[in-house]
């Protein structure tokens, strides 16, 4: 399976405007290999550490369908922090809970 990872700037700017400490980073679970195919799972996070092989992509000119331009792919494990809490000591568990989109847009990283 495909897995994207991408920061949502909008978060980044919501949470240094508003003093919060909503997570920015969206992980997205997809079946298929199509670019522009639905996610399975979709998981908030403050850290994300990707097991294997994985690519940084920037493409300008055909965002995601989300408007993210710059992303990390992997078909790699990738284990994040649980939703809105902190990182202890190293100890991250792979995140087991579905997000549905909050729908807001991600732009540029």
């Amino acid at each position: 399976m495909r897995t994207i990872v991408h920061v949502h700037q909008q978060v980044i700017a919501l949470n240094r405007k508003h003093g919060r400490n909503d997570p920015p980073l969206t992980v997205k679970t997809f079946a298929s290999e199509a670019r522009h195919a639905k996610p399975v799972s979709a998981r908030k996070a403050h850290t994300a550490r990707v097991t294997g092989p994985c690519r940084i992509v920037h493409s300008p000119h055909e965002p995601l369908p989300c408007g993210a331009r710059v992303w990390i792919e992997t078909n790699s494990e990738v284990i994040c922090d649980e939703e809105g809490s902190a990182v202890e000591g190293g100890s991250r568990q792979v995140c087991d809970q579905v997000c549905e989109s909050d729908g807001q847009t991600s732009g540029e990283v």
